[in-house]
């Protein structure tokens, strides 16, 4: 008779079912019930991040990291370090401020990534687009989509709001800018906001102003490099 090799588990413990029950008395409260097999941990984390990442506004610009960031460009290396302060333990708002081309958002977009990595829930948001999407979707049916879209934005671990200022302005955008803001101003949750203005700037209501210049809960930096887009390709990553 032709033997038949059996092949090799992988995992000992649960013959690669990815769940297992312990070996134990009837009367234990273990009996019979499935347990996630510690094998399959790494698989979770790595299917939460693909459904984090899924949802976060970060999908199409997973490489904007802090290893694809060029800190020697000049101007750059203090806002660098606050990100990478800010990705390791999010607290509070972070504000990066400068002109057009300076790192702010791939600083944005390197924090929200690390910390997809770490398992935790972002939304990146272009604060125009963002205005226009809470716009058409208070006309949807019922207003659920508004109402879905607003409480991702107030509740999700990490929100980063991109080029704030670009948005055209009504009394109903203002509004929604502010509600939003003063939200995760009060709960103090973390808060990624980058902008060409500072904090202090007259184009800001007042209430919105008030909170984005109070040193104790936003930390502000400016960055004052030149547009790294207006370097010759070969010098970009020499810079």
């Amino acid at each position: 008779m032709t033997s038949i090799a059996l092949a090799a588990y992988t995992c000992d413990q649960c013959h690669d079912a990815g769940w297992f029950t312990y070996d134990c008395d009837i009367h234990d409260h273990n009996f019979g019930k499935l347990h996630r097999c510690p094998c399959q941990q790494s698989s979770d984390v790595a299917q939460k991040c693909a459904t984090l990442r899924a949802n976060s506004g970060l999908n199409a610009v997973s490489t904007q990291t802090f290893v694809t960031f060029d800190p020697d460009h000049a101007g750059t290396r203090s806002a660098y370090r606050a990100a990478r302060a800010f990705a390791n333990q999010p607290e509070g708002f972070l504000y990066l401020y400068g002109s057009y081309g300076s790192g702010k958002t791939h600083l944005a977009m390197a924090i929200g990534n690390a910390l997809i990595d770490a398992a935790m829930s972002i939304y990146f948001a272009v604060v125009p687009d963002l205005l226009d999407k809470l716009q058409v979707a208070q006309f949807d049916e019922y207003g659920a989509g508004y109402e879905r879209l607003t409480r991702q934005l107030r509740t999700v671990d990490v929100l980063i709001l991109d080029d704030l200022g670009a948005e055209k302005t009504t009394e109903w955008r203002t509004m929604q800018l502010y509600l939003l803001v003063n939200e995760r101003y009060q709960l103090n949750r973390p808060t990624i906001i980058t902008s060409n203005l500072a904090p202090s700037s007259d184009r800001w209501e007042p209430r919105l102003r008030s909170r984005l210049c109070d040193d104790v809960l936003v930390h502000s930096v400016n960055l004052q490099a030149a547009d790294y887009r207006a370097l010759p390709v070969e010098q970009r990553w020499a810079a």
